[in-house]
């Protein structure tokens, strides 16, 4: 039978493989992965339950929930590739989850007449490209191209929301929650990438952008927080009246 197709890189990077006696680096850098691992389980807990308790998605991008699921789900496609330890990338596998389960959410609350047909198809043709491209040998360059994709992901996935606010003078049912954690990741994995990784510039480049945004994300909504409010008083009383 055929072996089964080994990581690009020929070997866990040296400086993933625990030493004895681990130095200070090394003990952090687990602390981080395991803090990290732990804190994405819930990073979008907030977001999730503060849709549910308003059973609305006011506010909310729905092409960012999107391009962002897609963006974790490639950041743990490019990763494995290299061989990584699950350490390192793990959270991008379980925040993916919660990505899409937001997702189900949007599209169970939304009161714009959304063709849910068409988006569950769309949804299995992101789930066949995934495993076909991990049937497929593909040459480092392209994996290294795609290891990009998260980067471009995540910024086309922010963008948008960031400029939904800007428009609307509010931020909606965002939780700032989410946003803060998200921060708080790419905050930590930025050091996690500098030892654990070889200070894997394409992660490097993931992590820094996507924590920029974050950072956006939150700003504007401290400064639109009086606004917010109003707007998300007033869509519940509308829905108390109905």
């Amino acid at each position: 039978s055929a072996s089964p197709r080994a990581p690009l890189k020929s070997s866990i990077p040296a400086r993933s493989i625990p030493r004895w006696p681990m130095t200070l680096a090394d003990v952090l850098g687990k602390l981080i992965d395991i803090g990290v691992l732990l804190g994405s389980c819930i990073v979008k807990f907030p977001q999730v339950l503060k849709i549910g308790r308003a059973r609305s998605v006011v506010g909310i991008s729905e092409a960012s929930m999107v391009v962002e699921g897609i963006g974790y789900v490639s950041t743990c496609w490019y990763s494995a590739m290299m061989g990584y330890p699950f350490g390192s990338w793990g959270e991008a596998a379980i925040v993916s989850v919660q990505c899409f389960m937001m997702l189900l959410m949007f599209w169970f609350f939304s009161e714009d007449g959304l063709n849910l047909r068409i988006r569950f198809c769309a949804l299995f043709v992101v789930a066949l490209c995934g495993v076909a491209l991990q049937l497929v040998e593909l040459p480092p360059a392209v994996v290294a191209s795609i290891g990009l994709v998260p980067s471009l992901l995540f910024l086309i996935a922010r963008v948008p929301q960031i400029l939904m606010n800007h428009q609307q003078g509010h931020t909606g049912q965002l939780a700032a929650a989410t946003f803060f954690l998200q921060l708080a990741g790419c905050l930590a994995r930025i050091f996690t990438v500098m030892h654990s990784m070889g200070g894997d510039i394409i992660c490097l480049a993931q992590h820094v952008s996507s924590g920029m945004l974050n950072l956006i994300l939150l700003l504007q909504i401290a400064k639109f927080k009086k606004a917010t409010h109003a707007v998300v008083s007033g869509d519940l009383k509308k829905k108390e009246s109905l």
